[in-house]
């Protein structure tokens, strides 16, 4: 068994920056990935033939298998991610940058991804 690392991260993002988010919304649509693209290590962008990024019944499930993430086509500032403000916990920079969903060799799903304008 590999033993990883499964988080929600802001990559590039913080509290303060350019832009603002003006009202909650949801980021996953509940359907597919529209609106975010797959990475995986030595694979590259948009190259999942293992499926390791897949989603069901509203959630994205992710196998694990291999190392990768999906993130955002969009990028964000002055955002509260899920309720947190993302910077404080990876001391980041605050500036402007996409979201990520990472996973490092374990399985990991993802329901709701909440974005909002930090106050």
């Amino acid at each position: 068994m590999v033993a990883g690392l499964c988080s929600l991260a802001g990559v590039f993002s913080g509290c303060a920056g350019l832009g603002r988010e003006t009202a909650a919304r949801e980021l996953f649509n509940g359907r597919d990935l529209d609106n975010w693209y797959t990475f995986i290590r030595g694979r590259g962008a948009n190259c999942d033939p293992k499926g390791v990024f897949t989603v069901t019944n509203g959630i994205i499930h992710v196998s694990g298998e291999e190392f990768g993430c999906i993130t955002t086509c969009e990028e964000f500032s002055d955002y509260h991610l899920n309720g947190a403000c993302v910077n404080r916990l990876t001391r980041l920079s605050p500036s402007r940058g996409k979201i990520q969903l990472q996973s490092e060799g374990c399985p990991v799903e993802f329901r709701r991804i909440t974005i909002s304008p930090a106050k």
